[in-house]
Order: structure tokens, then C-alpha cells, then sequence
């Protein structure tokens, strides 16, 4: 009986992987959020705990990264824009009608569990809010698309009462101090303050497109993001800013957990969305899949590797790998370097839904390493590139259904660009019981390819 059941099992897995059709890998995985109304920014105090807010007063909460989502939403005609927690409790979300007449300001000190209305005395859409402590925030804002002019909030008592200075109309606001902050808005405005806001001065961007975002690491290094794929960075507080090219599509919003790692949202209005991520402080960026079509407006991250977007029709989506498919560790250190090829089998497996790979090379070459599904499909590529000799590792998070799949690792020496190797031995297909074949390994001027089975179980 426990034989029928293996097999019957095997032949489940089989079926399972033959009925999705490929699709590309990607180190992002969507998570239901109960809703299809757009969701325009997100903001998690710890890897957890976190707030989505959006179209028509709506509010998401999470206590466990995500997984579930406990919909707090309250009935409104009006949006909510943007959401700031300035520690694990205390919160502020912001936002309106953005044809003006009407304005959202909602607060809560017990993170997110329940919140309660505030005003500024204004009618203007509010679309960003930032508090530097529990009582001392600014809120910038305008109304439909700077039409109707902007204005500029600010509070040192929680929120319980606000100032207001006219602006041109702002969408993002980052304070680096108390006193230090940049606003971002229509048609390439920037502005700055040295005094806590209680005045701000016009900063030359270079540009006349709809700036969206605003993420500064240090008092003098700052990244702006826009329409019309917009990447402004600074170095010197704002004094000057150079343009940067990555992406034809509307940038959205941006966020950094250091120095070197940071990402952008966005997307085209009607078309597809983008993820670009920098590990070098925004001097280059990188395009990331992740799994959907719809524009992403909003970020936040709570370590290199874990964060969150969120866009439209209440799409979420998670990666706790800084959005790579495989996240790879050098081993080397301490360690005598191998003598020879070598792929480990995937520890754990079964698995779900990530697991390890392990692979060693005795000599300086081009590696790949590669996911495929049963019916020989790619979908993902971990490794791809030139490694020095070694032990390594790389983590795969999986966002696939349940099945069987395959890894294969590729290897061609660095002095035999010319190799080309090729798997298995005299035709032979290798070990059918364990999926496992190799070629032949006669040292380090060979070429070597090994690939091995694995089973994730959901």
C-alpha cells in the first residue's frame, strides 16, 4: 500500500508541473490583499508589521509579512496617498480628492489597529506625509496634477493642529533631520529646507517632468524618481543633480535601506509595470520581473532582502530576497579550494518554498545554473557569469506550483572559452531514479554540466 501511495504521489507531482504552462521565475511573490481597489503606498516599521493604504479610504494592515492582510478601510469617496510610521506605533496616512475640495488625514499610536480622523483646517489632496518624531511631521500636497496649486502642511503636536504654506503642487516629502527635508512635485519642483520647514528654497532639477519620489541616504546623497523613467541623484544636498537612464516608464516612488541598495516603482498608465533595483547608491539600476503586467506606485523595505510593493487593482507584491531569484554565498573563506566539480543536492528536499544548491568549481570559470521543469522549460537562471575557484551556495525562493523540477549546473573553464560542454557520457541520459547526470570529470580543463532533481511540496 505505502508503494501504490509513492507512486501515486509521483504521478501527481508529474502531472502537477505538466499542467502550468512555463513561466519566468522572478524573486517577487504576490500575495492576496482582498481588495481590487488601487493601493498607492505601503510602509512596513519591521519585517511583519505593515500599512498599505489606497483608493477610497482604503487601509491594510499586516502582522505577518503579508501572508494576510486585515482590511481597516473606512467609507469615503477620497484617497489615501501616502502613509508614514515614524516608529512601530505611530503612524500617519494622508490623502483626498485630487480634483481638490476635500482632504484625508487619518493617525493612528497603535499600529494601524485603529486610527482616527485629524484636519488641517485645508481642502487640499495631501499625497505624501512625513514625521521626523511623534509630534513634528510635514504633509505636501496639490490638487489635480498642480491645476489647482499645492500646499505644504506642518505640525509639532501630532497632528492635532497644522500650518499651511501655498507651494506649487508636491507628491513626495523626505526628511534627512528635524531640520533638513526635500519636497518633491509638478513639472520638476524641488524644494529644500534647513529649518524644519518653516521655509523652504527652489532647487534646479534639470527637468520639467512630474517628479513622484524622493529617498535621500545621507544629508548629501539623494535619489528622485518621475515620469517619463526620471532619475535624478545628488550628492551635495541638492545643489546639483545629475540624470540617470534606466526606464522609459512613470516612476512612482523609491525607497533605500543603506547606502548602496535601493528600488523603484512604477509603471505606465494602461501598459506594464517596472522594479528597478541599484546595489551601488543608485549609480546604475537593474529591471526586475515580477510576475504582473500592472503598474506598481508603491515600495518599502526593511533590509536589503525584504520588502514590499504595492499598485494597481490591489496588487501585492513581497520578495524576501531583494527581488533576485537566487541569492548566492561565497564559502571559501578559511577553506583549502576543491580539486574538482562538483553539485550538491538541494538541501532541504522536499521543499517549500525555498531551498539551497550547492556547487564547487577548482578553477576560475564561466558558471551557470539554471531551473528547469519537467518538460524542460527555463524558469530561472540563479547563476550566470565568471566565478573564481570555490565553494558556493545560492538560495532559491520559489514561486512556482508544486512538482518536480531540475537544476543544472554548466561549467566551462575560463581558458577553454572554445568548450562547450556537454551532459551525460556516450549518450547515456544519467540515473533516471535519481535525475541526477554528469559529464565525465578529467580535471580542471574541462568542461564539466551536472543536473539533479528536486521536489517542492506546497
Amino acid at each position: 500500500m505505502r508503494q501504490g501511495l509513492h507512486v501515486f504521489i509521483f504521478a501527481f507531482l508529474c502531472l502537477s508541473v505538466l499542467s502550468n504552462t512555463a513561466r519566468a521565475q522572478t524573486g517577487w511573490a504576490q500575495q492576496p490583499s482582498g481588495t481590487t481597489r488601487f493601493l498607492f503606498d505601503v510602509w512596513f516599521t519591521d519585517a511583519l508589521k505593515g500599512v498599505a493604504v489606497g483608493g477610497f479610504g482604503t487601509i491594510l494592515r499586516t502582522t505577518n509579512g503579508g501572508t494576510t492582510w486585515i482590511n481597516q478601510s473606512f467609507s469615503s469617496s477620497d484617497d489615501l496617498n501616502g502613509v508614514h510610521f515614524v516608529d512601530a506605533n505611530t503612524g500617519t496616512a494622508v490623502g483626498g480628492n485630487p480634483f481638490g475640495g476635500s482632504q484625508l488625514i487619518r493617525r493612528t499610536t497603535d499600529g494601524g489597529a485603529t486610527w482616527i480622523a485629524q484636519s488641517s483646517g485645508t481642502t487640499n489632496n495631501l499625497y505624501d506625509v512625513f514625521f521626523t518624531d511623534g509630534n513634528t511631521g510635514t504633509a505636501v500636497g496639490g490638487n489635480f496634477i498642480g491645476g489647482g496649486g499645492g500646499v505644504i502642511l506642518r505640525t509639532t503636536n501630532g497632528g492635532n493642529s497644522w500650518t499651511s504654506q501655498p507651494s506649487t503642487a508636491l507628491f513626495d516629502v523626505f526628511f534627512t533631520s528635524g531640520s533638513s527635508g526635500i519636497a518633491v512635485g509638478y513639472q520638476g519642483t524641488i524644494l529644500r529646507t534647513t529649518n524644519g520647514g518653516l521655509a523652504w528654497t527652489q532647487q534646479m532639477s534639470g527637468s520639467t517632468s512630474n517628479l513622484r519620489g524622493v529617498f535621500f541616504t545621507s544629508a548629501s546623497t539623494g535619489i528622485v524618481v518621475g515620469e517619463n523613467g526620471t532619475l535624478l541623484r545628488t550628492t551635495d544636498g541638492g545643489g546639483t543633480w545629475t540624470t540617470q537612464s534606466a526606464t522609459s516608464a512613470h516612476l512612482q516612488a523609491v525607497h533605500f535601506t543603506d547606502s548602496n541598495t535601493g528600488t523603484a516603482v512604477g509603471g505606465a498608465g494602461g501598459g506594464g509595470g517596472v522594479i528597478l533595483r541599484t546595489t551601488n547608491g543608485g549609480i546604475s539600476w537593474t529591471s526586475q520581473p515580477y510576475g504582473s503586467t500592472s503598474p506598481l506606485l508603491g515600495v518599502s523595505f526593511v533590509s536589503p532582502t525584504a520588502g514590499t510593493v504595492v499598485g494597481d487593482n490591489g496588487i501585492i507584491f513581497r520578495t524576501n530576497t531583494g527581488g533576485v531569484t537566487g541569492v548566492e554565498q561565497d564559502l571559501n573563506e578559511g577553506r583549502n579550494l576543491p580539486t574538482g566539480f562538483s553539485l550538491d543536492q538541494n538541501y532541504p528536499n522536499p521543499f517549500n518554498p525555498s531551498t539551497i544548491i550547492g556547487y564547487a568549481i577548482p578553477t576560475t570559470a564561466n558558471v551557470s545554473l539554471r531551473i528547469f521543469n519537467a518538460l524542460g522549460q527555463e524558469l530561472a537562471s540563479l547563476v550566470n557569469e565568471q566565478k573564481a575557484p570555490g565553494y558556493y551556495q545560492v538560495h532559491w525562493n520559489a514561486n512556482v506550483p508544486s512538482g518536480i523540477y531540475f537544476y543544472r549546473l554548466s561549467v566551462v573553464p575560463s581558458a577553454r572559452r572554445d568548450l562547450v560542454p556537454t551532459e551525460g557520457r556516450n549518450g547515456q541520459a544519467g540515473d533516471a531514479s535519481t535525475g541526477s547526470t554528469s559529464s565525465p570529470q578529467a580535471g580542471s580543463a574541462r568542461g564539466f554540466v551536472e543536473t539533479k532533481k528536486m521536489i517542492l511540496l506546497r
